[in-house]
């Protein structure tokens, strides 16, 4: 799979060799893809994230589409703007958990939304994921927002964290 289509984004898979790539070379990767990134540097939780996604791909190579980061690209630009990506594998009742982002300016646009409801639609299509799950600090309103949007149901909450869920049409 090459790319999901939405309506002004297309989300790109960053393949195995990008992963690294990313962390190490933006500027080596804008020009391999023929891309730019809205942000270049990522935090260092994200960085951390990165590390273990190419640990994880490298154990499961032929799970790579939902293990990796999906950039939200903004079609009319060629600007990755966003990215998303599945923690894990799905686990024996089918759930799997999203984390998501955007460039600070580009949030509050509608673009996390479209992106986080492409992923999740795409995901649901493989027939192998029941429902996807997402945390969000208690403080994160705006994440929570586009969960809302999506459709999500909030399930609970813990230590400031607010946990949400997604069931896949086909159940």
């Amino acid at each position: 799979m090459d790319r999901i289509q939405a309506e002004r984004l297309y989300l790109f898979p960053l393949k195995p060799p990008h992963l690294p790539m990313r962390l190490s070379s933006p500027h080596q990767l804008e020009k391999l893809l023929n891309l730019k990134f809205a942000e270049r540097k990522l935090p260092p939780p994200l960085k951390e994230a990165y590390r273990q996604k190419i640990d994880l791909i490298r154990d499961n190579p032929e799970d790579f589409p939902l293990l990796t980061y999906w950039q939200f690209v903004l079609a009319r630009e060629d600007l990755v703007i966003g990215e998303a990506g599945f923690k894990n594998l799905p686990d024996y009742r089918g759930e799997v958990e999203i984390g998501f982002g955007l460039a600070k300016g580009y949030r509050g646009h509608g673009y996390a939304r479209e992106g986080v409801a492409a992923l999740a639609n795409w995901a649901f299509g493989r027939g192998d994921i029941r429902a996807i799950l997402a945390t969000t600090a208690g403080e994160n309103i705006p994440s929570q927002k586009v969960l809302r949007a999506v459709g999500w149901e909030q399930t609970g909450e813990d230590e400031g964290n607010f946990f949400w869920r997604l069931e896949s049409p086909k159940k």
